[in-house]
């Protein structure tokens, strides 16, 4: 029997709308011109260098990405969202601790494997979401 209540579709509702803000602000993708002014001018890096760590994540995150939606399956959906949250925090840590150019690159790809977890995982969660309410298939 599902659950096909108000109040369980507020809920998938709720949780559809925490992931889409959670991936939105998670990602910035926008912030591209940001991370070349503070690469340039903080830490004396090219244009082009800042540039292709910057894309080297989105980059390996693309790749990354059914891999690591099976891996959530097998060891746990929530978990590795968490997993993939701390991981993807790293590379913001590496600009700001000011890392040389070798460890930023090292982590950029730690942080694009969380980034393809956090985000494999987090579709998944919403589905069984909705599934869970009785409001998909």
């Amino acid at each position: 029997m599902t659950n096909t209540n108000k109040s369980g579709w507020r809920t998938s509702q709720r949780n559809a709308r925490v992931a889409i803000i959670s991936a939105f602000l998670s990602d910035l993708a926008f912030i591209l011109p940001i991370w070349v002014l503070f690469g340039t001018e903080q830490l004396k890096l090219s244009v082009t260098t800042t540039t292709v760590l910057f894309m080297m994540v989105w980059i390996l995150s693309g790749v990354l990405e059914v891999p690591t939606g099976a891996l959530a399956d097998r060891l746990g959906r929530k978990k590795m969202y968490l997993v993939g949250i701390a991981l993807f925090s790293l590379y913001t840590l590496a600009y700001v601790a000011k890392l040389p150019v070798p460890l930023i690159a090292l982590v950029s790809m730690i942080a694009a494997f969380g980034s393809a977890l956090r985000s494999g995982a987090l579709v998944a969660l919403t589905h069984d979401s909705y599934r869970k309410d009785g409001r998909s298939d």
